[in-house]
């Protein structure tokens, strides 16, 4: 992870408040164990405030928390993430953060199509 997480510091440097490194270097943290780092980037994610971001900010907000284990946060989150304008589909399924997730009854009722 070691690796992983210096680069995405890097790419953080050049690009500020960049959703995908701040989600990406709070889910690094999050699977090392480092809950205090991992809720410095669901902040960081919180407070971002620009356009465009069509709910990246608070998909990675739901990556980090259930990566922490907070499930019922976690679909909260990613409700809120869809109704921001992240794409509803199978990539939700597919994100290896929110993987822990698929046990979830509440995640499954949720990613159920229905109609």
């Amino acid at each position: 992870l070691e690796p992983a997480r210096e680069a995405f510091l890097e790419l953080l440097e050049e690009e500020p408040g960049d959703p995908v490194c701040l989600r990406s270097l709070g889910a690094i943290a999050a699977r090392a164990g480092d809950e205090r780092a991992a809720m410095e980037y669901d902040r960081a994610l919180a407070s971002l405030d620009r356009p465009y971001l069509f709910g990246r900010h608070t998909l990675g907000r739901a990556a980090i928390a259930a990566l922490l284990g907070e499930e019922e946060q976690a679909l909260s989150l990613l409700q809120t993430s869809v109704s921001q304008g992240v794409y509803f589909g199978t990539a939700l399924l597919a994100d290896p953060d929110l993987a822990v997730l698929v046990d979830y009854p509440p995640f499954v009722e949720f990613m159920t199509p229905q109609g």
